[in-house]
């Protein structure tokens, strides 16, 4: 079967919220301007935490405060609207779904379960997994877990996310409908401003679904 790898903040879950207020909280704790690195940190987001942390020079235990801060609001995180049906689009289609996150394991998994969203995912690589985009092993990882040979596409919303589908050679989706757009157009980035939009781009990529891939990819 072949698979679609996607991000996990700013494309399946709606987090920025939750993400800001942590980063901030955390930063007071430490005694850190976060306002005046709140931006660049929303840049980073895909990366690592620990090497956002190191890129600022922030205190090494700045993780601990933030993840500590990101438990308690995590309930708060939702998708984003028209994810679910997405996702279900695409195992209808046949197709494996696998998500490439900067985020720790436990907290990603948390955020699927509590999210509803772990029932569409087929596997999961993290921060806890392999080296961090823009590196392209965690998407090469989730493909060998996957089973599937070369992904379709890696969708993602930052440029860090871009970067590692094309150090990983596959396709580079941006997904806009978390916040964050392109500033031009980019040669060889797909641009998606809704998940409604998905599904079009990998008929496309794709052609047309195999005989038997709706039963298939409903049963998976």
């Amino acid at each position: 079967m072949t698979a679609i790898l996607v991000d996990l903040d700013g494309v399946l879950i709606d987090s920025w919220e939750v993400v800001e207020q942590s980063f901030l909280s955390a930063a007071a704790e430490l005694n850190l301007d976060g306002q005046a690195r709140l931006g660049d940190f929303r840049a980073r987001m895909g990366m690592p935490l620990e090497t956002i942390v190191a890129e600022f020079a922030f205190p090494a235990d700045f993780s601990l405060h933030f993840r500590k801060a990101a438990r308690l609001r995590d309930h708060l995180v939702r998708p984003f609207q028209g994810v679910p049906a997405m996702l279900g689009h695409m195992r209808e289609f046949g197709l494996l779904i696998g998500v490439v996150t900067g985020k720790d394991r436990l907290r990603a998994l948390t955020i699927l379960e509590t999210t509803g969203l772990v029932k569409h995912i087929d596997g999961i690589v993290t921060a806890s997994d392999a080296p961090g985009k823009p590196q392209p092993d965690g998407l090469w990882l989730c493909e060998q877990l996957l089973g599937s040979g070369p992904s379709l596409a890696y969708i993602g919303d930052t440029t860090v996310d871009l970067q590692a589908a094309r150090n990983a050679g596959r396709t580079p989706m941006l997904a806009t409908w978390g916040g964050l757009r392109s500033e031009h157009e980019e040669r060889g980035v797909i641009q998606v401003t809704h998940p409604d939009e998905v599904m079009a781009v990998i008929g496309a990529l794709a052609g047309p679904p195999k005989r038997g891939a709706l039963g298939q990819g409903a049963d998976a």
